[in-house]
């Protein structure tokens, strides 16, 4: 029992060894695989930059704007100092970073340059007139090279980084059709650097969003291209006298973009510059032509959507009403032509852009 008691001491005397021999080991890889003076960047916080934007209290937006367009009327410009007074300073001894985490208050992700504010269809851009940046959710990694003086920072490094130092705040349609919503007062973006506040970006006052028209002064219109000798028609193409003619729109309180399309009421998908005479017309070989500024205006679909086939971009109107002159005249559409009754309907759509 004595010679058996000793065997088993000897064994476990071994196994402790070479568990003691293993540890030695694990310990010197683990120091072995720590870095030698590893160090971080040091960052130092002066108050944050505040710019407090003050829009409109009451902002229009053009029916048709085209989606993802700035909001005309709706973009506020504002500087905060740049002596070092405000922001965040970080230094750095090697190539580390420091993450600079942009934050959108009003719900919701960046897309390209634009951020939403909530469901309300409208959004925001944010540019630095200063660096030429847009500013987006997300995190931005800085380095020694962003806190380095130079032209659009500072003059002595490290600089205070903030926002802008001159920043333009630009609201923007991000949905088709706009329920009159209100945008709130109060915080929308801010960016932490190293975990620090650097800025924060403001709208200092509620802004109601009233998504306007224009109406049409003259929604129904009959030209009477009168009585024309068959002799007037010497070939096809030829025409009779244009007759003149107005459509009228009032855009008071809206400044816009103004577009129309006109449309063949019996065929909507003719795209020609020409509109067949109606199914009860006894004259025959003739067709209405619509001109503008003496050209005649191809026809197009029934919509407001900017950019729809054929429309016609009239010019800018600045809240008020406006006429439209345009001219109506028969045109010679095959080698042989007859009299009698000739007439045609179109419609014309209004785009507001």
């Amino acid at each position: 029992m004595r010679a058996l008691f000793s065997y088993l001491v000897a064994r476990l005397t071994q196994r402790e060894r070479k568990t003691r021999r293993l540890g030695l080991v694990a310990g010197v890889l683990i120091w072995a695989l720590l870095p030698v003076g590893a160090h971080a960047a040091t960052c130092t916080s002066n108050p944050s930059a505040t710019f407090s934007m003050g829009f409109p209290a009451t902002i229009v937006v053009p029916r048709d704007l085209p989606v993802g367009s700035d909001i005309p009327g709706a973009v506020v410009q504002q500087q905060v100092p740049a002596d070092g007074s405000v922001g965040i300073a970080c230094t750095f001894t090697g190539s580390e970073t420091v993450p600079a985490v942009f934050t959108n208050y009003q719900v919701g992700s960046s897309s390209g340059i634009v951020t939403p504010i909530g469901n309300t269809g409208v959004g925001y851009k944010l540019h630095s007139d200063s660096t030429g940046s847009d500013y987006v959710t997300g995190t931005k990694n800085l380095g020694a090279a962003q806190f380095a003086a130079g032209p659009t920072t500072c003059s002595v490094a490290p600089c205070h980084l903030v926002m802008g130092p001159v920043m333009t705040m630009t609201l923007v349609k991000v949905q088709q059709t706009l329920s009159n919503p209100t945008l709130s007062s109060g915080k929308y973006m801010d960016v932490t650097i190293g975990g620090y506040l650097s800025s924060t970006v403001s709208i200092a006052n509620p802004i109601q969003i009233i998504s306007q028209t224009c109406s049409v002064t003259t929604p129904s219109i009959d030209v009477d291209l009168g009585s024309v000798p068959l002799r007037k028609f010497t070939t096809i193409g030829s025409g009779s006298d244009p007759v003149n003619f107005n459509i009228g729109v009032d855009c008071t309180g809206l400044t816009t973009n103004l577009g129309i399309t006109f449309t063949d009421a019996v065929n909507p998908s003719n795209q020609t510059n020409t509109l067949p005479l109606s199914s009860t017309s006894i004259a025959a070989g003739i067709g209405i032509q619509i001109l503008r500024n003496g050209t005649a205006v191809a026809y197009g679909p029934d919509s407001n959507i900017a950019g729809t086939t054929n429309q016609i971009m009239i010019g800018q109107v600045n809240g008020t009403a406006t006429t439209i002159p345009l001219a109506a005249r028969y045109v010679q559409t095959a080698s042989t032509i007859r009299g009698g009754s000739a007439n045609g309907k179109a419609t014309f759509t209004m785009s507001y852009q």
